[in-house]
Order: C-alpha cells, then structure tokens, then sequence
C-alpha cells in the first residue's frame, strides 16, 4: 500500500484541474478542459480512501468524525459563494431566473445539484452557461460519495487487501462499463449522476493499494509525463461532442492515476515542478477558485445578454482568483482548522445552521417566484418568453419502434402527417398541430434534439444522438410507413448539418425512400440565428426604458449563415417534396427579422421560436395542408 502523507505534488495536479477547468468555461481555449472535474474526481478518491484506510488500521477511524470533517471542509466555503450568489441575484437576475438559482440552490444544500441539473438543464447545451450554480453538480457528486463509501469500507475494514482491491475493482469495472452504455444512450443522466461516475473516485481509491514502485526513476519521470501528457490531450482534443464521461474519461483519469503513483515515493522532476509554490498556493486554492469562477462568468454571460468577450472573461478570472485567495485565507482555512476555538460538535451544529438559513432563503425566493415586484410587467412579459415552449418531446427509438410516439392535432382526421427533425422541429409544432385541426389532421411527433432528420447521417453534438442517430431515424421511417402517414415534414438547423459532406446525399436519399412509400415530403427552411439570447436582450432594454423595435437580425445575416443549404434543399427538393420558408411570415416590409411584434416575443432564445412566434407560420402549414388534400405534388412554397 502507498504510504499516506501529504502531497505537495498532488495539490499542484489540483492546481492544473482547475486552471483547465477555468480555461474551458471562460472560453479562453482547451474545449475539452472539463475534464479538470475528473482529475479532481481521482484526486478525492485517492486522498478519502488513503485517510480511511490509514486511520482503520491506526484504530481511529470514525464514521462521526470522518464526516465532521467533511462538513469543516466542503460546507462553510460552499454556503458563503451561495449565499453571495443568492445576493447578487436579487440585483443581477429577473424574477424567473432569481427563482431558477433559488431553486437551484436548494437542491445545493440537500447535495442534489447534479439530479437537479440533470432534470432541468444539461451541461454543454440550452442556456446552462447562465446558471450561477451549475458548476456544483460535481460538488454533489463527491458529496454523495462521501455519504456512502466510508459505509463500503466500514463493512470491508477486516478483509485483506486482496478482497478490498477484488471488490472495489469490480465496482469500479461495472461503473465504467455503465457509464460507457449510458454515455450512448442517457447522456444527460451519464454526465451528471454518480453511479457512472464513481469508478473515477474507486480508481483514485485503488491507487491507495498499488505496492511501492520498484521502477527506475527515469522510468517513473516518463510515465508521469505520459500522464500529464494524457490530461492535456484530453483538454486539448475533446470538446462538447465527446461522448463523455465513458471509456473517454479513461484518458484523464489514467493519466492523474499515473501522476500520483510516480511521484508517490520520490518526486520525479515533473512532480517537482508541480511542487513549485506558486503551483502548490494554487491547488490549495483551487477549491474556493472553482466556487467563485463560475457564477461570475455566469453573471458576466447574463449581463451581456448571453455573450462573453474574451477581456471580460479574463477580468472575471482574475477577480475569481482575488476572492479566492480571501476565501481560502478567511472561510476555508479557519473553518478546516477550528481556529475558532469552539468544540467541535457545537462547530459542525453550526455550520449546519447556516446550510439551513440558505434553505430557508431559497425557499422564500422560490415561493415568491423570485420577487416579480422589483421589475415591470413588460419586462417580465419579454423574460418570460423563454419559457414559451410546448411541444418539447425528446422522443426514444424504442419508443417509435413500439408505435408510443406523441400525437397531436385532430385525433378523428384521417389524413396524418409526421413532424420529424431536431428542436427546431419541436419549435415548430404548435403551428403545425393549428393547422393540423384547422385541417382534421392527425399529427405525430418524432423529434431528438441535435439530430438530423437524415437517413445514415450522423452530426457530433453535445446533446444529440450522435452514432444512435442512424437507428433512431431508420425507425421514424419504418412507422411512416406502417402508419400510412400521408406527409413527413422535415426541420431542422440545416446550417449546421450542411457542414457535413454527406448532406446532400443523405438528404436526397431521404426524400427518396419516403417517396418511394407514397409519403409526401415538406423541407421546412431554419429561422434567422440572434447574436444574443432574444429574451434577455429584450427584458434588459425594457427594464433600462430603452427601444425593442430594432432588436433582431437582417436578412442579410441570414442569407450569409443559410443561402449554401437553403440552395441545397431546393435542388434536392424540386420535383420531389415541398419547401416551406419561414423568413416570408417572419420577415417585416425591410426583410429585417423582428425579435418582437407589438410586444410579442417571437423567439425563446436566439434561435428558437417561441410559441407565438411558430404561431406566426400556421397559415403556411395549413396552405400546405390544403395542397396535400387535392393531391397536388411537388409543391414548391418558395416565394
């Protein structure tokens, strides 16, 4: 077994976790930097179960006293940032967002982020970027950690080590091999809950029993390159496409792993540079620099209206670092250390206080719905647009391979059509399912985020399918066809997919297999994209007394983002399916796209149509309705 004493090393590995992490999230380079959190994992499993076992065997260890001092260590820290975070929201946030936090930092203190996170937002998608306390997702991940596996030690503190090493290795096997399935098929739960990601803090805790190196020392000093190598690669080369965290996250984590057993006897000359002070001061502060980092950019990200220029993201980094340092100096420290002089029971009690006086605040700003009376009813109408969505229906192969699809529209109509495609397609819904009654129609909705609605075409992307993609979609043609549906409407962030080779060809081979089974074909051209997110721009404005007229994007933006794939679609389309373009009900006299009408919102973020706005195009869906009642084919709506 490793000898357990303090690494100046390994707080210098801490130091690199979270300067990657800081990187990743200012935007200021490596696009894979979130895997600083991993390092971080393997570091807590390595340092908990080395302090365990080491106190077992010494005959001191306890169950009390183990968590007493988790909670001097975690608590004081986390609930100053959160009640700070909750402070600055009431200035900073509207009423719904205020609420949002508030919700959020509720679950912070039951240690549920990562379940809340994981049911209301995803991590690389939407508007996460915007919320204050995401980042404590991973804090409660180790939190829970902490609560069950003393027990696992606890029950195993009379087996060898041989049983100890067996046993939690498979643990850490099945964990793995879960989270590789889940990466696949439940990312979003994949990314944020423990069972899959506790075989990065096992792994970390199975370095406690690797015998002492009998290598040589040069030996040693390459391996902990090749580590150091492995965690900057994975910075470096993954990014929000990554299926992660899987048999991906075996690169960082191996490579911490490698880190801290080379440097567990001797340091190697890298583990020297890791030692270096400045290095060390860093990781000791790096805890407090991952509380503070993220809810400044977060609030820098919502003051500019969902943007983060590169200066005001390294002025929040610095300012992280500033109140870092204090925090460590002034809660960490003190707190850690019970420089306070007060028992430790009556320190633990109340430390537990102030977590509670946080769930209380929280709960008021939730019950009150975030203090709608410190703003107008204009700018509470604009902000709240963002929650103008229905129709949002990640829909599961297995779901349509059953025929369990959502339906919608008239449910006595015996023409049928099929709504397929990504979230642009979900925004959509609303005008189609008007049209669809207004028509006694019956609709049903096959839409997954991120997914093109393309036959043997797969598109990276943080949210999407990504190689599930080919089956999920061959499934949605199968029940086209077993259901007879009479027109199949396509849509989607086509700008996006058009960067792929194969569009063009998957495209036509799509349209061609649905027509080759009678379904008619309609191609529904993508809105315009905003620079901003549409209804933060708006509430801001209104809330400074400032025009919202002219809030919106031209159509010459929007010519220069769609014309290739638009012209695409059009040729593959002409003579075989229908094209619907938007911009003709979204557009005013000066072909600019209005982000509001009369003080309606049309868009819920910067590129997707709120209810009302999707509204806007149900006469051309039910044109187009009518088209598909006489037979007429191969209509081309392109004005």
């Amino acid at each position: 077994m490793l000898d357990f004493k303090y690494r100046s090393d390994v707080d210098g590995l801490r130091a690199v976790a979270v300067v990657l992490v800081l990187l990743f999230h200012a935007e200021l380079g490596f696009t894979g930097g979130y895997i600083g959190v991993d390092v971080f994992f393997v570091i807590s499993g390595f340092l908990i179960t080395g302090l365990i076992v080491k106190q077992q065997r010494a005959g001191k260890f306890s169950l009390a006293n183990f968590w007493s001092r988790r909670i001097r260590r975690i608590l004081p820290a986390s609930v100053f940032v959160v009640i700070c975070t909750l402070v600055a929201g009431w200035f900073l946030l509207f009423p719904s967002d205020y609420r949002d936090l508030a919700q959020s930092a509720l679950s912070q203190q039951l240690m549920l982020s990562n379940v809340y996170f994981w049911r209301n937002t995803g991590y690389f998608v939407g508007d996460a970027e915007l919320k204050p306390l995401l980042h404590t997702w991973s804090l409660a991940v180790e939190e829970q950690f902490y609560l069950f596996y003393p027990f696992v030690l606890v029950l195993l503190r009379r087996a060898s080590d041989r049983t100890l090493v067996t046993l939690l290795g498979l643990a850490t096997l099945v964990s793995l091999l879960v989270s590789q399935w889940g990466v696949l098929y439940h990312p979003g739960a994949t990314f944020f809950l423990l069972p899959t990601r506790a075989w990065e803090l096992s792994l970390g805790g199975l370095l406690c029993f690797t015998p002492p190196s009998q290598l040589r020392s040069r030996t040693l000093a390459i391996l902990n390159v090749a580590g150091l190598l492995a965690i900057c690669v994975a910075a470096w080369f993954f990014d929000s496409t990554t299926p992660f965290p899987g048999f991906h996250a075996l690169l960082p984590c191996l490579g911490t792993a490698a880190c801290i057993y080379t440097n567990a006897a001797k340091l190697t000359w890298c583990g020297k540079l890791l030692s270096a002070r400045p290095i060390v001061m860093l990781g000791l502060m790096s805890y407090s620099l991952y509380l503070w980092h993220w809810p400044l950019l977060a609030y820098a990200r919502y003051a500019l209206d969902g943007n983060l220029p590169a200066g005001v993201a390294m002025t929040a980094l610095v300012v992280s670092l500033l109140l870092a340092y204090l925090s460590w100096r002034f809660v960490e420290q003190p707190f850690r250390k019970n420089q306070f002089g007060f028992a430790n029971r009556s320190l633990v009690l109340g430390i537990g206080g102030c977590s509670m006086a946080v769930v209380v605040l929280a709960a008021v700003v939730v019950s009150s719905n975030g203090f709608q009376d410190r703003v107008s009813e204009k700018t509470l109408a604009y902000r709240r647009a963002k929650k103008s969505i229905a129709f949002v229906q990640q829909v599961k192969t297995a779901d349509i391979q059953r025929g369990g699809v959502p339906t919608f529209g008239s449910d006595s109509g015996k023409s049928k059509c099929l709504v397929w495609g990504d979230s642009h397609a979900m925004a959509l819904v609303p005008a189609i399912n008007a049209a669809c009654e207004q028509s006694n129609i019956k609709g049903f909705q096959a839409t997954y985020s991120a997914t093109a609605p393309l036959l043997d075409f797969v598109y990276p992307t943080a949210a999407g399918l990504n190689d599930a993609s080919p089956v999920f979609n061959d499934a949605v043609v199968r029940f086209a066809v077993e259901q007879q549906v009479d027109i199949v409407i396509l849509a989607g962030v086509w700008s996006q997919y058009a960067e792929n080779a194969d569009f063009e060809s998957a495209l036509r081979n799509t349209i061609k297999r649905l027509r080759a089974n009678d379904i008619q074909v309609a191609v529904v051209l993508d809105v315009v994209s905003h620079d901003a997110d549409i209804t933060l721009t708006l509430a801001h404005r209104a809330s400074r007394s400032q025009d919202t007229a002219n809030v919106g994007a031209s159509d010459d933006a929007y010519q220069s983002k769609n014309r290739e794939c638009n012209d695409v679609i059009f040729k593959v389309a002409e003579g075989e399916a229908f094209v619907i373009e938007p911009r003709n009900a979204l557009t005013n006299r000066d072909s600019f796209w209005p982000a509001q009408v009369d003080d309606v919102v049309l868009y819920r973020d910067g590129y997707h149509l709120s209810i009302e706005g999707a509204l806007r195009l149900t006469p051309m869906f039910v044109t187009l309705f009518a088209s598909i009642q006489k037979d007429i084919v191969a209509v081309n709506m392109y004005d």
